[in-house]
């Protein structure tokens, strides 16, 4: 068991500290050939959400490259994108939240 005290309201989060939060899902992935990672680009008043993922090379947004599922949509930047013939692997956005 780990010791919590001081660092969270045990009040609060009750028995969550204790639960096991693994998952049993596979993982997966997916090969996007000459795709485009687009930052975040927020848009005044909604916070998280805004624009920013991948998009392939026909320009298609794909889905679940953003922050949240079911969000997100493609751009075009108005700087100059970098391109690269190397392999890359996106991780996904990772936010200065939560430990980020």
């Amino acid at each position: 068991m780990i010791n919590y005290d001081g660092l969270y309201n045990k009040d609060y989060f009750g028995d969550k500290l204790n639960e096991n939060h693994f998952s049993n899902q596979k993982l997966h992935f997916k090969i996007i050939e000459n795709g485009t990672i687009l930052p975040h680009k927020d848009l005044p008043g909604l916070g998280l959400n805004g624009f920013g993922g991948i998009v392939d090379a026909n320009g298609s947004f794909v889905a679940r490259s953003f922050v949240h599922m079911g969000t997100g949509d493609a751009y075009t930047p108005n700087e100059k994108v970098l391109q690269s013939p190397d392999t890359v692997i996106y991780l996904g956005m990772l936010f200065n939240v939560w430990g980020h």
